[in-house]
């Protein structure tokens, strides 16, 4: 062989079939078309805004547009106690304090206070679908003191009428692990991460060098930490708290080509060479690679929420490599450079990793249902078609429970398909999924199924749910209060390991 030429390529394969059973989602049709602002602000992190003596806590930076602090607006109504609504036919913003009605615009310096037109020095802001309001006016014109301090980047908020306790969109506590995580860096060691965020829900083994750490106790802000050998080897998160160079959970696409160039190859030098991950376009739409020295980054982007980002993972490349997440290629002089990459490519097909990934793939749906709640809210406030979520408590009914009796019913659908080798929903064997249900003899109002074959582990075959649009409905639909899944390793007809993924969902 001559090793000046060696190649090796491997293409894995994303399948996806649509779902058997799909039904439409309560919340699908509501649609606001809040354009984006013109940039004329820069994001703050380090300003604290205190309410009667209760610091507020926000998931998202502050705005500075021309020296004066914008805030969320439905962090306003939550901190002062205004009510606030979205009128999108004349796209007016409507605060309702008491007797004061004030109406505001996105982009205009005119409010109307009572009826009565007057100027503000700073506009309402409209940025990524979250609409941000000028903290003094507003605080000002529902009766506050509102002190500045520049020594400790502080806005104090006094009113001579406290309302009671603050509420916060985020606990401190959870603020401050959600801080923590953010300061943990690929090569930490195990140490740290104990250190800075606790011990966390549970251990999960991995196939790729590394266990993940999974901290899930608010499904809205899931991290995942993968320790190898005492450090850390990745980091996952669909958490609007969690940021690299200013993208953040919900930044659109188009902020992650600014920031960084977008490519379907992507290089990483080894002696001798380098080796080459090949991204086909839909990788590069819907999980875009970039490479740092030893670090990879990978944007899961929600084609269907509004083309954002929608989970960010780091990784070492020797994690990445072991993946297979990617086509690839190597292309060395050093034969022994060669062969040791290739015998990266080991895994740890073991039953306890593909009941972990079972685990995962509840974690992230919870997320990906919680994500999808918060981004209606964002644009709706108060909209009437959002009834039948907003009926639901702020923890525990957006999100399903695991259901062992569907996830066994799961397991042997993903069984069968690996061991008869097809992709289907009908079986040759035991039926479509209708005809699985009734043997089952679970009891159930409406029921959905996906499947997902071939990706490298549960957070890849998630977001393949979530960039088809029947997995999307049956993953998002509120209906569904139970779900099961099913994770089976398999091989194709080269030998080449798969897994077969199973979520059924159901009512009940």
């Amino acid at each position: 062989m001559n090793w000046k030429k060696a190649r090796s390529k491997f293409f894995l394969s994303l399948i996806l079939m649509l779902t058997l059973l799909v039904t439409t989602s309560l919340f699908a049709s509501q649609d606001f078309s809040e354009g984006a602002s013109s940039r004329n602000f820069v994001f703050v992190d380090d300003v604290k805004v205190i309410v009667n003596g209760e610091e507020v806590y926000f998931d998202r930076p502050l705005l500075n547009a021309q020296n004066r602090l914008l805030i969320p607006l439905r962090s306003v109504g939550e901190a002062l106690g205004a009510q606030f609504q979205w009128q999108e036919q004349s796209r007016t913003i409507l605060m309702i304090d008491g007797e004061n009605r004030v109406a505001m615009w996105p982009e205009r310096y005119e409010v109307e206070v009572n009826n009565r037109l007057q100027r503000i020095d700073v506009a309402p802001i409209i940025e990524e679908g979250r609409t941000y309001v000028p903290l003094r006016f507003v605080s000002e014109i529902m009766g506050n003191k509102v002190d500045w301090i520049e020594a400790s980047r502080s806005a104090f908020i006094t009113s001579l009428n406290p309302r009671g306790t603050v509420p916060s969109p985020t606990h401190p506590t959870e603020r401050m692990n959600e801080q923590s995580f953010i300061n943990l860096q690929i090569g930490d060691t195990e140490e740290k991460v104990r250190r800075l965020v606790g011990e966390p829900a549970r251990i999960d083994p991995g196939e790729y060098g590394y266990n993940w750490w999974i901290y899930n106790r608010n499904p809205a802000h899931l991290f995942m930490v993968g320790i190898g050998n005492g450090q850390v080897r990745a980091i996952f998160s669909s958490s609007e708290s969690f940021s690299l160079q200013g993208v953040t959970i919900g930044s659109s696409y188009s902020a992650v080509e600014k920031t960084w160039p977008l490519r379907r190859s992507v290089n990483y030098p080894i002696a001798g060479g380098q080796i080459g991950f090949e991204l086909t376009a839909e990788d590069l739409r819907t999980r875009p690679l970039i490479i740092e020295g030893n670090q990879a980054l990978i944007f899961y982007i929600d084609r269907h929420g509004g083309n954002k980002v929608a989970g960010i993972m780091m990784m070492d490349v020797p994690s990445l490599f072991a993946s297979q997440r990617y086509g690839y290629r190597i292309s060395t002089r050093d034969r022994a450079t060669f062969q040791q990459w290739e015998q990266r490519k080991g895994t740890n097909n073991s039953l306890a990793v593909a009941q972990a990934y079972e685990r995962q793939v509840l974690d992230l749906t919870n997320a990906a249902r919680w994500q999808a709640l918060n981004d209606l809210e964002a644009h709706a406030f108060l909209s009437p078609s959002l009834s039948s979520m907003g009926r639901m408590s702020p923890r525990g009914a957006i999100e399903v429970k695991w259901h062992e009796n569907m996830a066994q019913v799961a397991r042997a659908h993903s069984q069968d398909m690996a061991t008869h080798r097809f992709f289907n929903h009908t079986s040759p064997n035991t039926g479509t999924f209708s005809d699985r249900m009734k043997k089952s003899g679970v009891t159930y109002w409406h029921a959905g199924e996906n499947l997902a074959m071939g990706q490298a582990d549960a957070i890849d075959a998630h977001f393949g749910w979530i960039n088809s649009l029947g997995h999307r409905e049956n993953l998002l639909n509120p209906v569904y209060n139970n779900l099961g899944i099913g994770v089976v390793y398999g091989t194709d007809e080269k030998g080449r390991l798969l897994r077969y993924y199973t979520q059924n969902f159901i009512t009940q």
